[in-house]
């Protein structure tokens, strides 16, 4: 891992908590202890280093030692949107993992007349998929060191496109 990121900033002493997935994914998967350093992005697209202060039950937390002023990526490049037609079984997953990777800004998922998947009745559908491409979009960056702040849109119909 070469970098973390933040899903919330330092409080006003300096001090991150990390609970539920982030505890789980640095203290289970990843089994950083107390005393330890990590490279991390800030919400605001900052680079940062933070220091585990302490480690509780299920928080832990750390002190931001230097934050850099490098922002993302993004003044710099113009952002660069993917539009991409849905695609079957799993493979949009590896799409998604693959654009954030490269950084690519914003993926925007769509169903156009030729998609194998269609929109599902009921409701929280789109949600749970969206949300599970941003998981992996998260960690892709994480794993790539990308300096690109990105998202998924919610998936678009047709008609919403044009």
């Amino acid at each position: 891992m070469k970098q973390f990121i933040l899903r919330s900033g330092p409080d006003e002493n300096g001090l991150v908590r990390l609970t539920g997935e982030d505890f789980h994914y640095l203290a289970r998967v990843r089994r950083i202890r107390a005393d330890s350093v990590i490279n991390c992005r800030l919400p605001s697209g900052k680079a940062a280093v933070l220091k585990i202060v302490r480690a509780e039950k299920n928080t832990l937390i750390a002190e931001c030692l230097e934050t850099n002023e490098e922002a993302c990526v993004q003044s710099e490049f113009p952002p660069i949107i993917l539009f991409q037609s849905m695609v079957k079984g799993t493979k949009m997953d590896l799409i998604v993992r693959q654009a954030g990777e490269t950084g690519v800004t914003e993926v925007v998922p769509f169903y156009s007349e030729h998609s194998v998947p269609r929109l599902a009745e009921g409701a929280g559908f789109g949600q749970t998929r969206t949300d599970r491409w941003r998981r992996i979009l998260r960690m892709a960056r994480q794993q790539s060191n990308s300096a690109v702040s990105a998202d998924v849109a919610e998936p678009l119909s047709e008609i919403e496109l044009f």
